[in-house]
């Protein structure tokens, strides 16, 4: 989908339109669609709220999002959702996936399979978590 927004200035850059800034234009808009529309993005009643939704010709998508000053990693795929904070100090964030909703604590990785249900994430030093549900 980049390519094609941008196959014009990358296949004649001599000619292309990146000196009016229409580059930057259509790669803003092919990121948005990646990053939020894909994701199903939205920070609303201060919940993260991800309602994912890869099309077919898609693998897998990751990106880094930063949301109540944490760094938030998405690595998303058609039957699940790995998400995690970077470590730190910050506040765990409420997150909601599909109606689904749990705390995302820095420093933990958690995995949501998108047609079951999401458990709680766990700090790393806390024990364990159960299976398939959240990774240190």
């Amino acid at each position: 989908m980049l390519l094609t927004a941008l196959g014009t200035d990358l296949a004649d850059p001599e000619h292309s339109s990146t000196r009016n800034g229409i580059h930057l234009g259509a790669t803003a808009g092919t990121l948005d669609i990646l990053q939020r529309c894909y994701t199903g993005l939205e920070a609303r009643g201060d919940v993260l709220r991800l309602n994912l939704l890869l099309p077919e010709g898609l693998d897998r998508l990751d990106c880094v999002i930063r949301y109540r000053n944490q760094l938030i990693s998405l690595h998303v795929y058609h039957e699940r959702l790995r998400i995690s904070a970077a470590p730190g100090s910050g506040q765990p964030v409420p997150v909601a996936v599909r109606g689904r909703s749990f705390m995302l604590c820095p420093g933990t990785i958690v995995a949501v399979a998108l047609h079951g249900r999401a458990e709680p994430a766990s700090r790393p030093d806390q024990g364990s978590a159960p299976p398939d549900a959240a990774e240190s």
